[in-house]
């Protein structure tokens, strides 16, 4: 039987979503504890294995691997389809929280964070001798302890990060905190509301090196890292002034973000700083293949880049995005956010240098062509730059109730994986986890469909309405579709 034309509805509508959405989601999980459940951070190995951590109350499940808690700490590890491979746990008599997780020169993880009273890394326990002491911990990535190292002090809930040093086999750890440090029988007295240590530890974690930042106000680091050199970059917020050995930034409104980058002896290379009225600060970093680096963070109002470069924000909080040459140099900037209170939390980089933002918004934001819209609380959005800095496309994710990333990675075959807490439940474009007791995790994993290869229609092909029509060729009697 010969037909002058087939119509495929079911192709269109495929069609129309890839048109609306242009990432994909492969899969969506999410965790199942009785209590809650939150992430914290993320990291993916060289296999494509996912590796988590975070706190939990009561018992918490995943693909049917569960552990007991009373507000313990979990490392979980995951394979690239999402399956749970283990999940290990941190117990504390008191009160834990884990910060981030990050390898080591050997591929090792790193671990900190803080407690009170007793932690215990298997059957090695530690014991705080002020509020808040510190930790941070080695691992293999088979779950078992291998070291793990105690910084006494009063760090308050703020960010404290671990990582390897470029030129031996020490490590880096880095914070904020108030009144003083206990470090291998040294005391560090801080001398204002909140202050910055930078120290180096040798493999067998003894200090070797330190720097304090301080000022008259807080002090406080956001996020840290090291480059190909061994040189040190890091971002956070400071108020009224900050010195880093015999220079001072001072802050142009209530609280600037700040940039400062530190050789492997920890002496001052440069420093920047973004500042208005309002309170500013620098958030992430990330390095791309070239070493570039990207620096994002919030602004509100008026903020000044250089002379001849201002931001002024939408509404409340926007958004900053910045890249910086190996040398200092901005090569472009840009920013997002609508009327109300954006957040970035994470910036993720893939093979070609593309750069994806990852973060927290309400309300809606309008850039460029682009729209979307919060379902009535904080969602989550991903946003895109080429390497030269052109925007490319906005996302948003989340349900009615509280949605929050945490983290976003990429992996070898360019997907995307994405981590963060939510309440009720999380909604990823059509996919949608299972409803939360308290507040769980959600783990997804996602495809940039800029990447598939665009279908070529035949010449004879026309659009009409909400349908193709394919002009059948004379003769044919059966047509198959692949």
């Amino acid at each position: 039987m010969n037909k002058a034309g087939l119509t495929f509805l079911y192709f269109i509508l495929l069609s129309s979503t890839f048109a609306q959405s242009p990432l994909s989601v492969k899969w969506l999980k999410n965790s199942k504890g009785s209590g809650w459940d939150l992430v914290s951070d993320m990291v993916i190995d060289n296999k494509n294995n996912v590796y988590l951590v975070g706190n939990y109350t009561t018992k918490a499940t995943k693909d049917n691997l569960s552990i007991a808690s009373n507000k313990d700490i979990f490392i979980a590890k995951f394979n690239s389809l999402g399956t749970q491979i283990w999940v290990r746990q941190i117990k504390t008599k008191s009160y834990c929280h884990v910060n981030s997780i990050q390898f080591d020169n050997s591929g090792k993880l790193l671990i900190n964070g803080y407690f009170s009273k007793e932690i215990k890394f298997g059957p090695n326990a530690l014991n705080a001798l002020k509020g808040n002491d510190a930790f941070f911990a080695v691992m293999d990535t088979m779950g078992n302890f291998q070291f793990v190292k105690q910084i006494s002090g009063h760090f308050n809930g703020s960010p404290i990060f671990i990582k390897s040093r470029n030129t031996d086999d020490g490590y880096w750890f880095a914070g904020s905190y108030s009144g003083s440090l206990i470090i291998d029988n040294k005391i560090f007295e801080g001398s204002h509301p909140l202050d910055i240590f930078i120290g180096g530890f040798n493999q067998k974690g003894e200090l070797d090196k330190f720097l304090l930042l301080n000022g008259n106000g807080e002090d406080q680091l956001q996020d840290f890292l090291v480059d190909s050199l061994g040189y040190l970059h890091i971002t956070g917020s400071f108020e009224q002034n900050l010195s880093v050995e015999n220079n001072q930034l001072k802050s142009v409104g209530r609280a600037d973000a700040f940039l400062i980058c530190l050789d492997n002896d920890l002496h001052l290379i440069r420093s920047k700083q973004i500042g208005g009225f309002f309170d500013d600060t620098g958030r992430k970093l990330r390095l791309d293949n070239e070493q570039n680096l990207i620096w994002a963070g919030s602004f509100a109002d008026e903020v000044i880049l250089s002379k001849k470069q201002e931001l002024h924000s939408n509404g409340n909080l926007d958004v900053f995005v910045c890249k910086y040459n190996s040398d200092g140099d901005l090569l472009w900037f840009d920013q997002l956010g609508g009327p109300g209170n954006e957040y970035v939390s994470s910036i993720a980089i893939n093979r070609y240098s593309s750069i994806y933002l990852a973060g927290n918004f309400r309300g809606p934001i309008n850039k460029n062509e682009t729209k979307i819209e919060s379902d009535h609380s904080s969602d989550v959005f991903i946003a895109k730059y080429l390497e030269n800095g052109d925007f490319q496309y906005l996302e948003s994710f989340g349900g009615t109730n509280s949605d929050y990333a945490r983290q976003l990675e990429i992996d070898t075959s360019n997907y995307l994986y994405l981590t963060g807490n939510f309440k009720d439940y999380f909604l990823a474009l059509k996919d949608s986890t299972s409803n939360a007791s308290d507040e769980d995790y959600f783990l997804a994993q996602l495809y940039d469909c800029s990447f598939s290869t665009p279908i070529q229609l035949p010449s004879d092909t026309s659009i009409c309405g909400d349908f193709f029509v394919i002009q059948a060729d004379t003769g044919y009697s059966e047509y198959n579709w692949n």
